[in-house]
């Protein structure tokens, strides 16, 4: 008989009803793979829990087997053997063995209720929907077979694994996405459609329908679902079903008469009941979106809409060209020009297009290689009827608008022959500070190489 696994461990959201959110499937993921351990009872078929006194970080992985920390501890201490046989599974031995398996992990970090080992990888499809886009943190990575979770960082996985799965090592790992090719889906509710669109700039409105399409794996109630607008609670905006597991948010006439900046926040609640375990479990799990939009009034500062490249972009390219700033509406192109400063300096022509609403920086030559760049607009920038640019978008004109990128690293290939102790620059040179190490070769050259120098041995 399959033992049942206690709701005791370090988890604090094992309630009925419990209201989940993305930062606290993290938090309870961490709790799995920074978990530290003793082995106690060996399993010498495999070599990491095979010698007694070993330290372990990461539960260990257990087919079969859903055990919060403390009851993985709990049974460590009984003499419980970490790692069951995947392959020669039998529910009779089961009790001799301890662990969390890859499903264990998502439902415990889900917070699934009593009896989570009644729910395994091809269950949680039943209470996700597939997405599309690049999965956010605590979305699942999904086949059948075998489940992980998204980690808060890009590349990596918060994953219970055994041996056989690139990189596992037999316990819960924060680690490189084994499977990319794996089916993206969610248990939060998802966002879509947003209208006004998301940086669009409005001519002379009065009203408009601020809506947002909201798909879940469960169901959406209007108490669960909610509006601001520029930190401003919209009182009982209509959510409307759509079918297919779709609503439509919307605020219906909203007055926007006075222009301006609107920032837009919805925060939803998908209810999902999960049924397989016993009693039966109704959780709530929230996300939240947040895009912006421009009224242009008669009064209405001007704004920069957009960057290219972005505020905080990486590893940009040393020939970007153009640099473009996009705003709300026509600038004048004499004061706004002579705003504009890049530091650290860099000489640059400018071009206006889209009826003067977009400025385009001209590099005069390449950007120095990994370097933070900041492009400043000072408060002398004005639109065309003389308004100075609103630089936080709070409705007032005046103050400098800021924005930075840093360019990419060198894309550095060299050969060093020992024998001569030859260093030579790629074809193109250097700027910057080249450092060659070695047993018998070691000299700094600061400035610039080119493609004809050389470092030697002296």
């Amino acid at each position: 008989m399959r033992k049942i696994v206690l709701l005791i461990g370090f988890i604090p959201l094992f309630l009925q009803g419990a209201n989940i959110t993305r930062s606290s499937v993290i938090s309870s993921a961490q709790g799995y793979a920074g978990y530290n351990w003793t082995v106690n009872m060996i399993n010498p078929r495999y070599p990491i829990y095979s010698v007694s006194g070993r330290n372990i970080t990461g539960e260990a992985y257990s087919y079969g087997d859903k055990a919060t920390t403390s009851y993985f501890q709990s049974e460590i201490n009984g003499y419980r053997i970490p790692r069951n046989w995947e392959e020669n599974f039998n529910s009779s031995t089961q009790a001799l063995y301890t662990g969390i398996d890859c499903s264990g992990l998502v439902t415990r970090c889900w917070c699934f209720g009593n009896q989570v080992d009644w729910v395994g990888a091809s269950d949680l499809d039943d209470y996700t929907i597939e997405i599309t886009g690049e999965p956010k943190t605590g979305d699942l990575w999904w086949s059948s077979g075998h489940v992980f979770l998204q980690s808060e960082i890009h590349e990596k996985v918060y994953e219970s694994n055994p041996l056989w799965v690139p990189g596992g090592g037999n316990r819960v790992q924060k680690k490189d996405n084994p499977y990319p090719q794996y089916q993206k889906r969610s248990i939060f509710p998802q966002f879509s459609s947003p209208n006004p669109g998301d940086e669009v700039v409005l001519e002379d409105s009065q009203t408009v329908n601020i809506s947002l399409t909201i798909k879940a794996s469960g169901t959406l109630v209007s108490g669960g679902v909610s509006m601001m607008v520029n930190g401003v609670q919209v009182s009982n905006p209509e959510l409307q079903p759509q079918g297919d597991n779709t609503w439509t948010l919307t605020a219906s006439n909203y007055d926007v008469s006075k222009g301006g900046k609107f920032n837009v926040r919805v925060i939803a609640q998908n209810n999902v009941t999960i049924s397989q375990v016993s009693p039966s479990v109704t959780n709530g799990y929230f996300d939240e979106y947040n895009w912006w939009f421009i009224v242009n009034a008669d009064s209405t500062p001007p704004m920069v809409v957009s960057t290219n490249p972005p505020d905080g972009a990486t590893d940009v390219q040393v020939d970007i060209n153009p640099i473009s700033i996009a705003f709300s509406r026509a600038m004048d192109t004499s004061s706004t020009g002579g705003a504009i400063s890049i530091t650290p300096a860099i000489s640059y022509t400018i071009s206006w297009t889209n009826e003067d609403k977009t400025l385009n920086l001209h590099p005069d030559y390449y950007f120095d290689y990994f370097k933070e760049y900041t492009v400043t607009i000072l408060e002398a920038a004005t639109d065309t009827f003389g308004i100075h640019l609103d630089a936080d978008g709070d409705g007032i004109p005046l103050g400098k608008y800021r924005f930075s990128f840093n360019t990419q690293t060198p894309p550095l290939t060299h050969y060093a022959d020992p024998s001569c102790h030859l260093f030579k620059p790629p074809g193109g040179g250097i700027d910057g500070n080249v450092r060659i190490d070695g047993s018998a070769l070691k000299k700094t050259v600061s400035g610039r190489m080119d493609r004809y120098q050389s470092i030697y041995n002296a």
